[in-house]
């Protein structure tokens, strides 16, 4: 059955007699028009048809009933009226508000963000820059300067930027973005609402609207899917395809603010060094226990849950993910390194992995 008020003609997109390419530039997605916004792990996905009638949604608890429900045995669902909270997706970008200005080649915005996100970091961050003290921001001014950078994103010239310049600036706006919207509303308190951040949180960058999720597996990782989604987040007649990277970059895994505790050490990134400071964060992330452990007694590997949860970006066997961690710490001299190369020669040894740590990486409030 359908919701009431609802018809069947309503579920047609587009509208019967109606020009498809008119919804194009405020609805970019897959040529099904499936929205980005999925819930992670228990393949279930929200369906999203724009402004035309209403949308139909489902609610948090409703999927905390039906978590081992698929869209296959789903069914029809119920209407029912959204929640009364802002969504970013609705009301418009973060960065919404700024009109005419100047434009920017990547290089000439990413060098201004680079110093403005140096500064910041400079103050807010601690704990081998993976903590971040959110209650500061208000006071520094840096922060308020980079709040008014981020509306020139709309004139940062994309298009004629290279890979690596286009790696380096999605890579500090992705950080700066989580940043941004955490401190407008605070860290997610579940899943769902970690789900929401990634996928209903949009910059404007030129042309477009870019979520964390659009930037992570549609730029960063080439149009990958993502965890717990069915499609890729760029369809083919989406305008923000042509910008993704050439090739997974396999290394922003070690770059990324992902606001838990497992985050790895937060930094900037310039689009001439990109690739080697990018390898050298992801050397120092594995030289540490937070991503790679070595159990010589047990010959046991112990890896960061990003390896399984990102498989095929790594390689799809245990000797495909070591040779890569032995290629990032080719330099090192450690005897973490040394025990992992007799390993990955010897070809016995067990793989598991690390408990990921949600635990939220920030402080809201000064301590008493």
């Amino acid at each position: 059955m359908l919701p009431a008020g609802v018809s069947a003609e309503d579920l047609l997109w587009p509208p019967e007699g109606d020009d498809p390419l008119r919804y194009s530039p405020t609805w970019e997605s897959d040529e099904e028009y499936i929205s980005d916004f999925t819930y992670s792990d228990i393949c279930l996905n929200a369906f999203h048809y724009s402004d035309y009638k209403s949308s139909l949604r489902i609610r948090p608890e409703i999927i905390d009933e039906n978590s081992e429900s698929t869209l296959e045995n789903i069914g029809a669902v119920a209407e029912i009226e959204r929640d009364s909270e802002d969504e970013d997706a609705e009301n418009g970008a973060l960065n919404a508000g700024f009109i005419g200005g100047q434009a920017y080649s990547v290089p000439e915005y990413n060098e201004l963000l680079v110093n403005l996100m140096n500064s910041i970091f400079a103050d807010i961050l601690t704990d081998n820059n993976q903590r971040i003290l959110y209650y500061k921001l208000p006071d520094i001014k840096e922060y308020t300067a980079y709040i008014e950078h981020a509306r020139n994103l709309c004139n940062a010239k994309l298009t004629e930027a290279s890979p690596d310049e286009r790696l380096a600036l999605f890579l500090n706006v992705y950080n700066m973005m989580w940043i941004h919207v955490t401190h407008i509303h605070g860290p997610p308190r579940s899943i769902w609402e970690r789900r929401k951040l990634m996928n209903c949180s949009y910059y404007q960058i030129q042309y477009h609207k870019y979520a964390p999720h659009s930037i992570l597996d549609g730029i960063l990782r080439s149009n990958r899917k993502g965890l717990g989604t069915l499609w890729k987040p760029f369809g083919k007649m989406d305008g923000r395809l042509p910008l993704i990277l050439p090739t997974c970059e396999r290394l922003v895994h070690f770059a990324l603010n992902t606001g838990t505790r497992s985050t790895p050490p937060i930094g900037t990134y310039n689009c001439k060094t990109v690739r080697e400071e990018l390898r050298e964060n992801a050397r120092e992330t594995l030289e540490s226990n937070n991503m790679l452990r070595i159990d010589a007694k047990n010959r046991t590997v112990h890896l960061g849950k990003v390896f399984k949860w990102y498989a095929n970006d790594f390689g799809c066997t245990k000797e495909e993910i070591i040779e890569w961690i032995l290629w990032v710490m080719e330099n090192s001299v450690s005897k973490k390194r040394t025990v992992l190369e007799e390993f990955y020669h010897n070809g016995e040894f067990e793989v598991e992995y690390i408990p990921y740590d949600w635990t939220f990486n920030g402080q809201m409030c000064e301590k008493k």
